[in-house]
């Protein structure tokens, strides 16, 4: 069989010139000279006599570095090495023996899974690879080709930390080679099986989703193609590739999947078969296109993405790929989606590991990896605390009280008087007060906090401390750093309550709104550069904008679109006087045009200008409309700016005028002539130079960025320092990104939260050399650093231990502090944690108050069983990992009880377990009636490894609930540092054979029993886990409390009974049992908001407050909030507390005035705001005996229902009132202001007050359809001529924007009061008549109405919709026919026509509105809804899009309009045309202009109201009988009242 060697890229074919060759301003992308002499083309730039490169102002510090300059070295296969200076690098000589071959790449064996034989040259049988160096500084980060074939394990250095005179380089090679190879371990074995796959194919290739020997998990994707070059402001090269879609992923699915996810790297495998040679390219993905964005190209499978290189340094890859786009170098494509693989979160580490091993230093260093036997310095004090004179100011965290005759709290570090008077008048506990003394006198300090025992306020409260010590004209911002974004994001939140708010967040992943007033970059502009800063950062900015546009031109004519780049060199020789035309404008000063305002150069504009037929008479066009060719709308023009360019360019049109005859030769000839010329200019141009060409302006571009970056960063620097801020909070991650930033800010405290997550190469990484001071808090007994790699694990293999954080290690060295106070769990629950790796645990008296588990009969319980675990199938996913139905539906069961029965948030619960397995099923069982939320990396699992689709994890659950009250399921791995008040946990194994897994392990063990505040719930097999050390204390505790058994104790009521009364205690041990559980009986009794006793059987209490428990009796006072309304109404009066008077105002269920008297209702656009203060009603006081009489005689008890004093209990009405019971019988006043009289009038007018309401939407909704339909008329008006003054060429783009904009802005508008009309009025309105109807709940006399008026402007809303699409399509149907048709045109047809894309979801959409006007009886109103669907329906099948059947529909309508021949009959002839286009397959340009005719009697009497207000049909319809005499206009039907 063949095998296939590492492929070797061609030598660069671009030619090499001297520096001193080389316009060096022409490297920055312009040359300032018009004279200037020397080579303006793009070469490669020698070595030698670099040390002018790219340097605008020599004089300046901080310029390139001569060896950042150098071209970099070419390796056998073609990849550059990121650092070529070293002389060790460069007399490497290896010539590779690896191949590849259909041999497997097997799981490394567990007694020897890597090798210690030496690295490089010192290994007995020579280099494993050619990226395997003696010097971690000669080491390429990414893997090379050669490195992903070879089979040879890599060399791995064992952990052996001892005191050594090369202790430090040690131990920085051993941090730096393990974490490597965890870091890219996915790469090499993905890589490696996927050329595999790709060569060798053992069966077709179905599922994009493949999993290798070694159990990697990656995506597959095949017949991938280059289609495009592009070129990005800041990441330079871009290279756009299409590929075969999965057929699950087609449509827009990969947009909300993890594939090739914007950030995550990807390989690119190319396979040489000509050669037997292979490739691997790694990129990172920057923007994904569905396959709806590709049909543009003609193809409904293929989607596209759009790749940068992982390593922007790396420009042989750049030349490699561009070869390949170009086909110069023949290969078959796949690509490898490597999930997970961020080179963000370990290249930034791997480097600063690489620059601290040059010098064989680190802070620290002596301490961390002492290289003699010394007497120990970690303990000594901080060296700025040893300064004369200077003390901790404890002053801050004095408790206030707490008095003391002592004067002020001061800490003079290595004194330990003060500890007792810390403990005393401070509010820490004894074990933060030890602490905190301890952390501020060592200068690398260590805290081991358990679970909840205050580690975030002890790390403020050390920050706090320092901050107020240190004095203010020398203080230093402390450096904040944890593991996580959401860690960081809470410990930021502490300290803005402690009022520390001069602080930055460096980093913009934070998911808090409220950090970005923090943001590194916002608190930047708060001071403004100086000359010098400017002067530099503009001089930055415009060379890497400037590269940027020569990037474009490049990127565009390797995309087969001819450039003036491209012909520079050529021209320049054999036509001088043409080429100094165009570079003419390149020559101009960048002080007198904004570069950063044009997408090209000035010359790249000329250019196009030119191929396209530009005259050079209006050549001053050019820059006056510099859109971009994507036909993107442009930015704001500086005015100055743009005045200074015509200047120029008036200029060149004077220059041009008295230029010799040849030269203005080229602008005399026509657009065939033009094109000739160019097709001969470029056959004299040799296509491999394009491809060097493209590359070097990457690596000039990157090195123009990093220039920029560093000023960036000097400025973010000197703002930070200027402004005194006192914290820097970033995670560690950032801190290796940001390490050149923090440098300049020359921090001296370190303080890191949640330590032991960290490894000790992040925590290395993470200092600068300033630092003094280092405090780690954290809890080596929970999580360690999460790995790829279980062989480098310590649990697993001690001779390595990468995720041994530096507390770990260190805590058997150095002294360290320990907290012992909690403030999370009850005892009951903390018992579980001091029976294992915390018997020193002391429980704060405030536990003592957490709140029982209502419905279960003990806080903490394990329910036993011996159930197996699952035995999936051996081919399917889930087994990948580890399952067991029984628990998932035991726990599931309980969950739906205690939310169901008792009352239980879903945000309360928190249901954990060890393997994503498990959480795929719990996902599939609790969706049923509740909906769930997992974290990202959760989700990302359960998808890559094909447990469960992206579209379950979308899709909505049985029960809606509101955002943020969902029920958590997670890993225990994924919910450290988080905490709930009820905890459920599903160990998930039980087996004969006694296998655990790494359930043995203690970190995990004690993250699981410690998230629980409230309640903490087992369900597992108690006797499998009790054989495992590590579980016999936990389980032991369970069973010395008489918490263990099979079945589960619930509690049918928590308020009657208690757990020791067997009538409401019972023991669940199966799962379906629960829905046998009888609830309590007894009557709740509780007094109900509106005043009443609660008559339901026994419920939790706060069932009552949040509305889901309404009174039984007539009432209509459920909720006491105010509603305000934001639209004038009629007159309100408002008595009670908190309300002012003359406001309108609505009582939502509350018409009565035992809240306040109100003397009408307002309906229209309400926002909650704040419960009204209850008052002492009028209503609700004893009436005395001639009240009562007048209650008689003015009918009050056909209104209310009165108790025995005769105070009002409920409303009851029998009858509708009359006018003559609003004034006393007696003396004929008026009882108008009484609130004990307030529902008489409410009742009385409210159909009135409906009936206004109802017609003022209807008015509105007359006056929209004359608007829509004026707009519609001239939307359409004179669209051949529209369409004729569409032009091609790139300076058309903006007027053709602007041609199409303008047509559509009245009906846009139009179409948009429509929407916002029915939200803020309609809507509301509606929702408003429900709710006052529900509450007269007399149906004889207020009968429910069934309404149509937000359905009206649905159906409006759709017209307009449709009128658009339809406007889109028109326009497209004429360009397509354009004699003028080009690129550009094109374009303009590709966005027109995405904008119409939609079609099947407004189908789908009008078939539920049709659906629901079915239901409420509106007959003419879903044959309105089935038309628009036809007219969608055809307007979709003219673009080719699959279209439901209209047969049934049509059908329907057609049986509507025959038995209502007063409503829908009304429509018939519309229906007729309807079913003509459906069966000729015509666009139906017409149908919705007759509806528009059909339903304009319709529109203009919606709104004409009748004096005797409304009238409902049989089926509650409103309408005014004046209006619509024959009878209800939506069923045909008269009123029956």
């Amino acid at each position: 069989m063949a095998v296939y060697c590492p492929y070797k890229a061609p030598v660069p074919s671009l030619r090499s010139e001297p520096l001193k060759h080389l316009c060096k301003d022409d490297v920055l992308g312009y040359c300032k000279d018009k004279n200037c002499s020397k080579h303006h083309i793009i070469t490669l730039v020698d070595d030698d006599d670099d040390d002018d490169y790219v340097s605008i102002d020599h004089d300046s510090p901080g310029d390139i570095s001569p060896k950042d300059k150098a071209i970099k070295h070419i390796s056998p296969n073609g990849n550059a090495p990121e650092d070529t200076n070293s002389s060790k690098s460069n007399s490497f000589r290896y010539n590779s023996l690896n191949t590849l071959t259909c041999a497997p790449r097997l799981p490394a064996p567990q007694d020897r899974p890597f090798d210690e034989d030496g690295p490089g040259a010192l290994a007995a049988d020579g280099p494993r690879h050619d990226n395997d160096r003696e010097r971690i500084a000669d080491i390429q980060i990414l893997p090379t080709v050669d490195e992903i074939i070879s089979l040879r394990p890599p060399y791995i250095p064992r952990k052996d930390v001892t005191v050594h005179a090369e202790a430090p380089s040690r131990l920085l090679e051993c941090h730096f080679r393990q974490l490597r190879h965890d870091s890219i371990e996915t790469i090499l074995d993905s890589c490696y099986d996927g050329l595999q796959k790709a060569i060798w194919p053992a069966n077709p290739i179905y599922d994009h989703r493949q999993e290798t020997m070694r159990g990697t998990h990656y995506s597959f994707l095949q017949e991938v193609r280059f289609e495009s070059f592009m070129f990005h402001e800041f990441m330079g090269a871009i290279f756009r590739l299409s590929f075969e879609c999965p057929r699950k992923l087609r449509g827009l699915s990969i947009l909300s999947s993890s594939l090739l996810d914007k950030g995550k790297m990807c390989a690119l495998l190319a396979v040489h078969d000509d050669t037997q040679e292979v490739n691997v390219l790694l990129f990172e993905s920057f923007l994904r296109e569905s396959t709806e964005a590709m049909k543009s190209t003609g193809s409904t499978t293929r989607a596209a993405v759009q790749l940068s290189p992982a390593n922007k340094d790396d420009i042989s890859a750049v030349r490699q790929a561009a070869y390949y786009a170009k086909g110069y170098v023949r290969a078959r494509f796949f690509l490898v989606d490597l999930p997970g693989v961020l080179g963000a979160g370990f290249v930034d580490t791997l480097r600063r590991l690489k620059q601290f091993s040059i010098s064989g230093e680190f802070p620290f260093s002596d301490s961390i990896a002492p290289r003699f036997e010394s007497t120990e310095t970690a303990s000594h004090p901080p060296k700025y605390s040893l300064e004369p004179g200077f003390q901790f100011d404890l002053n801050c965290l004095r408790d206030p009280t707490k008095t003391s005759p002592h004067e002020d709290l001061l800490l003079t570090p290595g004194s330990s008087e003060i500890l007792q008077r810390i403990k005393e008048l401070t509010t820490l506990d004894d074990g933060q007060a030890v602490a905190l003394y301890e952390n501020l006198s060592r200068r690398i300090a260590f805290t081991q906090g358990p679970p909840g025992t205050g580690k975030t306020f002890l790390g403020v409260a050390e920050a706090e401390v320092i901050l107020k010590s240190q004095p203010h004209e020398y203080r230093k911002p402390i450096v904040v750093v944890c593991m996580t974004n959401h860690a960081l994001d809470d410990f930021v939140a502490s300290l803005l309550k402690r009022n520390i708010n001069k602080l930055v967040r460096v980093g913009s992943r934070s998911a808090c709104d409220w950090i970005e007033r923090y943001l590194l970059h916002t608190v930047s502009r708060r001071v403004k550069a100086n000359s010098d800063e400017r002067r530099d950062r503009f001089e930055a900015r415009t060379q890497a904008d400037t590269l940027s546009k020569l990037g474009l031109e490049w990127a565009e004519e390797l995309s087969n679109e001819p450039s003036i780049r491209c012909l520079q060199a050529y021209l320049a020789k054999n036509h001088r006087e043409i080429a100094d035309q165009f570079e003419y404008l390149d020559r101009v000063s960048v002080r007198e045009i904004s570069y950063r305002l044009l997408t090209r150069s000035p010359a790249g504009y000329a250019f196009k200008y030119w191929i396209t037929g530009g005259d050079l008479e209006s050549i001053a066009a050019l820059i006056t409309d510099p859109l971009e060719t994507s036909g993107e709308v442009p930015r704001k023009i500086d005015v100055d700016a743009h005045a200074s360019v015509l200047k120029v360019l008036e200029n060149f049109r004077t220059k041009m005028a008295s230029a010799s005859e040849s030269s203005q030769r080229i602008w005399n000839l026509d657009l065939e002539g033009r094109d000739g010329l160019l097709r001969e200019w470029l056959a004299n141009v040799e296509d491999s130079s394009l491809c060097e060409a493209f590359a070097e302006i990457h690596r000039r571009h990157q090195l123009a960025r990093a220039r920029l970056q560093r000023h960036n960063h000097e400025l973010d620097a000197r703002s930070v320092l200027e402004q005194k801020i006192d914290i820097v909070a970033l995670t560690a991650t950032g801190c290796a990104r940001n390490w050149e930033f923090l440098r300049m800010l020359e921090p001296h405290t370190f303080l890191m939260e949640e330590a032991s997550e960290l490894t000790e190469a992040s925590t290395i990484a993470s200092l600068v050399p300033s630092t003094q001071h280092l405090i780690k808090i954290g809890d080596p007994y929970q999580l360690r650093p999460h790995l790829s790699l279980r062989p480098l694990c310590k649990e697993y293999e001690e001779r390595y231990r990468l995720d041994e954080s530096l507390f770990e290690r260190l805590m058997n060295t150095l002294p360290f502090s320990r907290l012992n106070t909690q403030r999370r769990a009850h005892p009951d629950l903390a018992d579980l944690l001091r029976s294992g790796d915390y018997p020193y645990l002391i429980d704060h008296p405030s536990t003592l108050e957490r709140p029982e588990v209502p419905g279960l009969a003990f806080r903490s319980y394990w329910v036993h069983h011996d159930v197996n675990e699952d035995v999936p199938d051996p081919s399917s996913a889930m087994a990948k990992s580890y399952s067991n139905g029984y628990e998932v539906r035991f726990i599931s069961n309980t969950v739906k009880y205690l939310i169901e029965r008792h009352g239980y948030r879903y945000n309360t619960i928190t249901i954990l377990t060890p393997y994503n397995g498990q959480v795929a099923l719990f996902v599939r069982s609790l969706k049923k009636f509740c909906r769930v939320t997992l974290t990202n990396e959760d989700k990302e699992a359960l998808v890559n490894t094909g447990m469960l689709e992206a579209a379950e994890l979308d899709s909505k659950s049985a029960v809606s609930v509101e955002l943020g009250a969902l029920l958590r399921v997670t890993t225990i791995d994924n919910y450290q540092g988080e905490e709930n008040d009820v905890v459920f946990f599903s160990p998930v194994r039980s087996n004969r054979e006694g296998q655990v897994g790494f359930l043995k392990t203690q970190n995990r063990i004690n993250v699981a029993i410690s998230r629980a505040r409230n309640g903490f719930f087992v369900v597992g097999n108690s006797k499998l886990l009790e054989n495992v050390p590590q579980w016999a204390p936990v389980v032991s505790t369970f069973k010395h409390k008489s918490a263990l058994s099979k079945g589960l104790p619930v509690q049918r009521c928590s308020k009657h009974g208690n757990g020791e009364d067997e009538e409401y205690v019972s023991k669940v041990a199966d799962p379906d049992d629960f829905q046998y559980l009888w609830p309590c009986t007894e009557n709740c009794g509780q007094k109900l908001p509106c005043g009443h006793l609660c008559q339901e059987f026994c419920h939790p209490d706060e069932m009552h407050t949040d509305g889901r428990i309404l009174c039984k009796e007539n009432c209509n006072i459920l909720l006491p909030y105010v509603i305000e309304s934001s639209i004038a109404a009629t007159n309100v009066r408002a008595n009670a507390t908190n309300v002012p008077e003359k406001r309108d105002v609505l009582l939502v269920h509350s018409l009565v005035g035992r809240t306040f008297p109100v003397d009408t209702i307002v309906l229209v656009n309400v926002t909650v705001t704040r419960p009204v203060q209850r008052v002492d009603s009028p209503a609700r006081r004893r009436v005395p005996t001639e009240n009562a009489k007048l209650d008689k005689k003015l009918g009050l008890e056909n209104l209310y229902s009165f108790d025995t004093e005769g105070a009002i209990n409920g409303v009851k009405i029998k009858c509708k009132p009359t006018s003559e019971q609003l004034q006393c019988p007696d003396c004929g006043s008026s009882t108008e202001g009484s609130p004990r009289y307030a529902l008489a009038r409410q009742v009385l007018d409210g159909q009135d007050i409906i009936g206004r309401l109802y017609a003022k939407i209807g008015r509105r909704l007359g006056h929209l359809s004359d608007e829509v339909a004026k707009e519609g008329d001239r939307l359409f008006l004179n669209i051949n001529e529209l369409c004729s003054r569409i032009k091609p060429g790139p300076l058309a783009v903006r007027q053709n924007h602007e041609i199409i904009t303008k047509r559509l802005a009245k009906f846009s508008e139009a179409r948009n009061d429509v929407a916002r009309t029915r939200d803020e009025l309609a809507k509301p309105v509606e929702e408003a008549i429900v709710i006052f109807s529900h509450h007269m709940n007399n149906t004889d006399l207020f009968p429910k109405p069934i309404l149509s008026m937000v359905l009206r402007y649905e159906r409006m809303h759709y017209r307009c919709r449709y009128l658009i699409a339809r406007f889109y399509s028109t326009v497209v149907s004429q360009l397509k026919k354009a004699a003028t048709r080009d690129d550009y045109i094109d374009l303009l047809i590709s966005v027109l026509s995405g904008n119409v894309q939609n079609l099947s979801k407004d189908i789908a959409k009008l078939e539920a509105f049709a659906v629901e006007c079915q239901d409420k009886n509106l007959k003419r109103l879903e044959v309105e809804f089935i038309i628009a669907k036809t007219s969608f329906v055809i307007a979709a099948r003219d673009l080719g899009m699959d279209t439901p059947v209209m047969t049934d529909d049509l059908k329907r309508a057609s049986v509507l309009c025959s038995g209502y021949p007063n409503s829908a009959g009304c429509l018939r002839e519309n229906l007729q045309d309807a079913q003509k286009f459906i069966m000729s397959g015509i666009a139906a340009i017409s149908l919705e202009d007759k509806y528009k005719v059909t339903s304009r009697y319709l529109w203009e009497h919606l709104g004409k109201s009748d004096e005797g207000g409304p009238k409902y049909c049989k089926y509650g319809h409103i309408f005014f009988e004046k209006a619509f005499p024959k009878g209800c206009p939506e069923c045909g039907i008269e009123s029956r009242n």
